[in-house]
């Protein structure tokens, strides 16, 4: 097959929906063509280096975030070089300018789409545009491209009961997200990873990966480690990753002067690096009331590290409090005591993350075997 994915934003930005898209496009590359239509990157001297094929288009900057707009229309040598592709299978990952590319596409040349509910678009509107009126046109008109295609691919139930109140139509097919790290590490690995980046194996560990945006809700878990502080000092908060307000929580980190606690470490490009974070924390800490089926906590379990989160946010669909993770108040006091009883009850903590470690972990690979079967399906008819 000759499998098209459109997506707004691609390498070298990375967030969940890059990460999701990435893993599929190397896995079914392994038995079909994948060409990744996406906007060009910032970097000029950027290359895209993959087993499959990318073909960018023109875009523009997004204020407040650090998010592009693909203008596929606007680029006639991208949509020339569009004409001439016959691809067998559509698969829109973001219901924007390129979404609406694809569906044009799959429409004009009798090619079925699919399509993936990545995020809560809402949340973003509201963030971004602080006005309930373009937020609900915005809205509409999202929907309206995911209401145009044959297939729709969801998380998780959750997710699916999100959209369904958003207005979606169809309902949609349950595939999980996984990720390609696997159980094993190498002890004397570990403990020089440790030594090298001054982690304390006296203290309790805490980890966040993922894009540094407020609508990550990081503010709140900044606030939960002032507060956890009044009570104790024998801990350590990681940040990796990088984003629009990266500089905003550098300042305010300063700010609350808790420096001695919490690190903003930065972007880790290097899955095997960003594998031995994970391995040296105790708990994940994401309070994000935004994501959908977040990639990290996967992650995280692979590494046999419970997450917290709070209580009914999409993204702890699959988490039984104090079995294979935790769930507490959206409260800033009740959430810094959960984790201050989570610290001082290590072995039950290390049983958590072994449950969640054999209940939440999934690799891409199966995953990826169940989308192809999916497309093989719809081919055959």
């Amino acid at each position: 097959m000759k499998i098209g994915f459109f997506i707004d934003n691609f390498y070298p930005m990375v967030d969940g929906v890059v990460n999701v898209v990435d893993n599929y496009a190397r896995r079914l590359s392994e038995k079909h063509e994948v060409i990744i239509f996406a906007p060009e990157a910032d970097d000029k001297n950027f290359r895209d280096d993959y087993p499959y094929e990318v073909i960018r288009c023109k875009k523009i900057q997004l204020l407040t975030t650090d998010y592009q707009l693909a203008i596929p229309k606007l680029d006639a040598k991208f949509m020339t070089k569009l004409k001439k592709i016959k691809l067998d299978i559509v698969h829109m990952h973001s219901p924007f300018s390129m979404g609406e590319v694809a569906i044009n596409y799959a429409k004009k040349n009798n090619v079925p789409i699919f399509a993936t509910l990545h995020s809560q678009y809402k949340k973003d509107f509201d963030l971004r545009i602080k006005s309930e009126a373009i937020s609900n046109i915005l809205l509409k008109d999202v929907i309206g491209r995911f209401n145009k295609c044959d297939y729709v691919f969801a998380m998780n139930e959750d997710v699916s009961s999100v959209y369904k109140g958003y207005g979606l139509r169809k309902k949609p097919i349950i595939l999980n997200n996984a990720t390609d790290f696997n159980k094993s590490f190498d002890n004397e690995k570990l403990i020089k990873f440790k030594l090298e980046n001054k982690i304390d194996s006296q203290k309790f560990n805490m980890l966040f990966v993922g894009r540094i945006d407020k609508i990550k809700n990081i503010e709140f878990t900044m606030n939960v480690m002032c507060e956890l502080k009044k009570q104790t000092n024998q801990f350590h908060m990681y940040f990796v990753g990088s984003g629009y307000d990266f500089e905003y929580f550098k300042l305010m980190i300063k700010k609350k002067k808790i420096s001695d606690t919490v690190t903003m470490l930065g972007p880790v490009y290097d899955r095997e690096k960003l594998k031995y974070w994970y391995r040296s924390s105790d708990l994940f800490v994401f309070p994000s009331l935004y994501d959908t089926n977040s990639l990290v906590q996967i992650e995280a379990s692979s590494q046999e590290v419970p997450t917290i989160f709070i209580k009914d946010s999409v993204t702890s669909n699959l988490i039984t409090n104090n079995h294979n993770g935790y769930i507490e108040e959206n409260n800033i006091s009740k959430f810094s005591s959960r984790i201050k009883t989570i610290m001082e009850n290590l072995d039950s903590n290390k049983t958590i993350g072994l449950n969640a470690s054999n209940s939440i972990y999934i690799h891409w690979d199966q995953i990826v075997e169940k989308l192809e079967s999916y497309y093989l399906g719809v081919k055959r008819k």
